[in-house]
């Protein structure tokens, strides 16, 4: 199991959540098309807000 841990600056956050939609939209092609070449099945997501915000 991999991790990825990426910050989203603050004051972003609608940005990334609208990102991650397009996963669902207009981007879904190439999402499906990368966890099938690397045999992704699952994905999880985690906020968790640093003592920097």
């Amino acid at each position: 199991m991999g991790l990825v841990v990426a910050p989203v600056v603050k004051g972003k956050e609608e940005e990334w959540k609208s990102w991650t939609k397009n996963l669902k939209g207009e981007m879904k092609k190439d999402y499906d098309d990368l966890n099938k070449r690397h045999g992704l099945t699952r994905h999880g997501v985690w906020a968790v807000e640093t003592p920097n915000g």
